[in-house]
């Protein structure tokens, strides 16, 4: 599985040196302790009235979770964190909702091209959560379904990103 925090990094990076418009990514913190945790995630309880924590190098929404308050946050972090394992804090992203009142969230395709070597869009599809549900993941129960028209700044950013990481394909 990838290292989120690694991945982030990088993303944020490429994009503050290219001086790209808009950051589609979420602000986000690592931490390396539960104090840390707890002192970092005041400030995105402030700004958000809650934050997300991930577990750095998961996948298919494990270790994924939306904390809404301090006492919910320190029982997490005193069940599921381990104490030598960084913790990832990161900004709530407002989903939209789908036809069936989940929530929904975006997800891009993009390669490098074998003869060129310049980034290409392949696809976009939207990631549906069951209503009610918080994660995406399809192997949370959530499913996919067509956008009808991919924002041109959307494409872009997606090409960006598989520059920023050196990758030859990304999802």
């Amino acid at each position: 599985d990838a290292d989120k925090f690694i991945t982030h990094t990088a993303v944020d990076d490429f994009i503050s040196r290219n001086s790209f418009s808009y950051s589609f990514t979420p602000e986000t913190v690592v931490c390396y302790s539960s104090n840390e945790a707890l002192m970092q995630a005041e400030q995105f309880f402030d700004k958000w009235n809650s934050v997300v924590t991930k577990k750095p190098q998961s996948g298919r929404g494990q270790g994924v979770n939306h904390v809404k308050s301090k006492a919910q946050l320190r029982a997490l972090l005193k069940d599921d964190f381990n104490r030598s394992d960084p913790i990832l804090l990161q900004q709530p992203i407002e989903k939209e909702l789908n036809e069936s009142g989940g929530q929904r969230d975006i997800r891009v395709w993009a390669y490098r091209d074998a003869q060129t070597s310049q980034s290409r869009f392949y696809a976009a599809y939207f990631r549906n959560a069951p209503a009610g549900q918080f994660l995406t993941n399809i192997s949370q129960g959530g499913y996919i379904s067509p956008i009808p028209e991919v924002d041109s700044e959307l494409v872009a950013y997606s090409e960006c990103v598989l520059d920023a990481v050196s990758g030859d394909v990304l999802g």
